[in-house]
């Protein structure tokens, strides 16, 4: 059971930074930011600093999979109107 509210607090605390990195940014910097976190999560390479946060997740695939999972409804919610 704490395992599972562990993977909902990261995916909730990446939705929190998604919401407050992309206000402000234009639609092209607003899809590198979240393909640059796609790629860098996944690795190690430092994170944009409005990110940074999530660097703790790496370690638990499962983890990087739900942090990863708001920015991907955001990138698929920009495809359909870019």
């Amino acid at each position: 059971k704490e395992a599972v509210a562990t993977v909902g607090m990261a995916q909730k605390a990446s939705a929190s930074l998604l919401a407050r990195s992309v206000p402000g940014l234009t639609l092209a910097d607003a899809i590198d930011l979240a393909a640059t976190l796609r790629r860098d999560l996944a690795g190690s390479a430092p994170l944009p600093a409005e990110v940074a946060a999530l660097a703790s997740v790496r370690i638990y695939p499962a983890r990087v999979r739900c942090a990863l999972l708001p920015w991907e409804a955001f990138r698929s919610a920009l495809d359909t109107i870019a």
